[in-house]
């Protein structure tokens, strides 16, 4: 079965969906003034009524835990080498886990622990394991998985970590007076594979993890929950770039942090100090346009996106929201934060057409609302088939439905301007007069050739956080009647919003069409993301009198918007915080889906057509998302990334997992909006530092 997996002795990948981000930076770059299953009956698109079908791959097993969590494993029972007769070790147990105990280094116990035989104790008052998640799809080449446990009371000073899979002669088994352990690397990349490599000898089976407890004065051991975790046979591959802030402050710093698949550290990818490219913007201080404008440097990186080649990712900047473009690349190529060599200063231009009383020589286009609702600019996103010389586009949104109360007493944030937002694509190589007219969502407004506006026949509504399809064809978007606001998402005047589609038609656009499965008027659908094979769209949802900016209620779901289970949307397994946390979703802000990208394969057995492709094994197809959320017990409310695994199985069923918490990203402040793809960015610097002792159980 993995035979062609040995082939791959180099492993890269291009950009998906062009992941776009804004969430909370209108308030941070403002201007100043339950445990879940495998496979569960929740996060099952049935086709033809079979829940249980396999698609007819007779190779599949199904596994239950009798407690309706069900996993289909898409290879043959053996594990690693799934294909040889021999199984991973001889067709004999593996001794891939040490014979004995481990002894934390790190909180060292005093003497012998006295836990008994394995599995004894009682369940009463036992620890909650929190990672990993109980369910959860793990790519072999991942980072190791630390596990995290809060003490179920606070007399618990001593624990035993044990992980079981059923290949292994031994338990994996480590006794501490931490409450987190991480796997050691060499025994990780043993059983799961080898980043760039083979897969391990674990692969598609089930390890299951317990954490037992003692009091100094030992006694019953008290048990944890049980969290069962499958390695996949596929990969993750490429670099996170994503967004982070202490706080969400008017004023306070914000960085792009990022770090390839399998460090154990992250990097900090961009700073506005190292921004070259000016923007037509308010100066950093808060303060309001000089008159005449000028060009003033980028003090806040906000809504982010990544360019096709991972060189570069376009933001927007501070208030009004200009956007820029800057590179993020480290390995010798073009200097972090320049400009892009193809980027015109008229392009430049067309990125911030907001001028205050000069939107183009002449003064502004006059409307019965203020200019800057016209201008304003939302989140970015490319496609790799428009961006190539002569044909370098991006695709934003323009206007704001929410008016200014200095210019004619509308009230900010509260009442309507009128305004509709609308969707634009804006030429990167343009050349042209930009004066002639800069981009506005104003009828009749001047156009000076170097943008123009997308038809959405058939949709009066605003649209905004578009998403461009990898084909170049399609471009997904929010439709939402009076919900946009200083460039983003808020919440509809009436109605709901809703995904739907244009397609792209050389910069025309064209009917608008609803996405089935994410069109539902009792929510708000919103922020969606194409697959990198733009087979499936992730996006959030809320109800719909809710707002959708910062929103504590939203949840991840998935649709395919091709194949027999199109138009049936999946809720996340993801979503879902562990039981014994207490905490619950809708509650814990799932937020902004992102996709991993399709890896490129090379090497002398890749073949003559080394380009990215779905990772397709047996004929189940894998896929990652990434995502934001509040739910981490060592974060203090921080907004942390994790990763999801979602698994289309040969009748089109959609099966998703249970999350994974990235681990080396800090929790001591907010990580969100996430691009993933290839960027060039160094490696991963030192882990964090380890989580905070738990706060001692009431």
């Amino acid at each position: 079965m993995f035979a062609f997996l040995r082939s791959w002795p180099t492993v890269r990948a291009t950009l998906p969906g062009m992941a776009v981000a804004l969430i909370a930076l209108g308030v941070a770059c403002a201007k100043s003034g339950g445990g879940s299953g495998f496979a569960s009956p929740s996060s099952v698109s049935s086709i033809g009524g079979d829940d249980a079908s396999t698609g007819g791959d007779d190779d599949a097993t199904t596994v239950s835990f009798g407690n309706d969590a069900t996993l289909f494993i898409p290879a043959k029972s053996s594990g690693g080498d799934g294909g040889d007769a021999g199984g991973p070790c001889d067709g004999g147990p593996c001794g891939d886990f040490p014979g004995a105990p481990l002894i934390d280094p790190n909180g060292p116990v005093t003497g012998s622990p006295a836990f008994g035989d394995a599995g004894a104790g009682t369940t009463t008052s036992g620890p909650c394991l929190v990672e990993p998640a109980d369910g959860a799809l793990y790519p072999y080449n991942w980072l190791r998985p630390r596990v995290l446990w809060t003490p179920g009371t606070k007399e618990q000073t001593t624990f035993e970590v044990r992980i079981h899979a059923d290949l292994e002669q031994n338990d994996y088994v480590v006794y501490t007076t931490k409450n987190y352990w991480t796997m050691d690397k060499a025994t990780w990349q043993t059983v799961a594979g080898i980043p760039g490599g083979n897969p391990g000898t674990l692969v598609n089976q089930v390890l299951s993890v317990t954490v037992r407890a003692l009091g100094s004065g030992g006694g019953t051991p008290a048990i944890s929950n049980t969290a069962r975790f499958q390695i996949a046979p596929a990969i993750a591959d490429g670099s996170l770039i994503y967004w982070t802030t202490p706080s969400f402050d008017a004023g306070v710093a914000t960085t792009l942090q990022g770090f390839h698949v399998g460090d154990e550290g992250t990097v900090t990818a961009l700073t506005p100090a190292e921004v070259a490219q000016p923007v037509w913007a308010g100066p950093g201080d808060g303060g309001n346009f000089p008159i005449p404008p000028i060009l003033e440097p980028v003090a806040c990186i906000g809504c982010h996106t990544s360019t096709p080649d991972g060189v570069y990712v376009g933001f927007t900047a501070q208030w009004p929201w200009p956007n820029a473009i800057a590179s993020v690349q480290a390995d010798g190529g073009t200097p972090v934060g320049a400009a892009p060599p193809w980027l015109t200063q008229n392009a430049i231009d067309n990125l911030g057409p907001n001028t205050n009383d000069a939107n183009y020589l002449g003064g502004m286009h006059v409307t019965a609302t203020n200019n800057v609702d016209n201008v304003m600019l939302g989140i970015q996103t490319f496609s790799p088939a428009h961006y190539a010389t002569g044909d370098r586009i991006e695709i934003t949104s323009v206007g704001a439905s929410k008016d200014q109360p200095e210019t004619n007493g509308v009230l900010e944030q509260i009442q309507p301007s009128g305004v509709t937002s609308q969707l634009i694509w804006i030429n990167l190589e343009f050349t042209g007069a930009t004066d002639a007219g800069r981009p506005s969502a104003a009828a009749g407004a001047p156009n000076n050739g170097g943008w123009g506006i997308l038809a959405r026949t058939g949709d009066t509504n605003s649209a905004g956080a578009p998403a461009w399809s990898q084909d170049g064809n399609t471009v997904a978007y929010t439709s939402v009647k009076g919900g946009t606001m200083d460039g983003r998402l808020d919440q509809p005047t009436s109605g709901s919003a809703d995904i739907m589609t244009i397609p792209y038609d050389g910069g025309k656009g064209g009917p608008a069409s609803a996405v089935k499965g994410a069109a539902d008027p009792a929510y708000n659908e919103y922020f969606p993301a194409f697959s990198p094979d733009d087979a499936l769209i992730a996006f959030n949802r809320v109800g719909s009198t809710a707002s959708m900016y910062s929103q504590p209620l939203a949840e991840v779901f998935v649709v395919p918007v091709s194949g027999p289970a199109a138009g049936t949307a999946v809720r996340l397994e993801a979503n879902d915080p562990v039981q014994c946390t207490n905490l619950v979703s809708p509650g814990v802000q799932n937020t902004w889906p992102k996709w991993a990208p399709n890896p490129i394969f090379s090497g002398p057995d890749a073949g003559a057509d080394a380009g990215p492709a779905p990772q397709v094994i047996n004929g189940f197809t894998y896929y990652w998302l990434t995502f934001s959320s509040t739910r981490s017990p060592t974060a203090a409310g921080h907004q942390q990334l994790y990763v999801a695994g979602v698994v289309v199985d040969p009748a089109g069923n959609v099966r998703t997992y249970a999350p994974i918490y990235l681990w080396n990203q800090s929790d001591e402040v907010n990580n969100l909006i996430p691009s993933w793809g290839e960027f060039a960015i160094p490696p991963g610097q030192a882990p964090p530092p380890p989580p905070p002792p738990p706060a001692p159980p009431k």
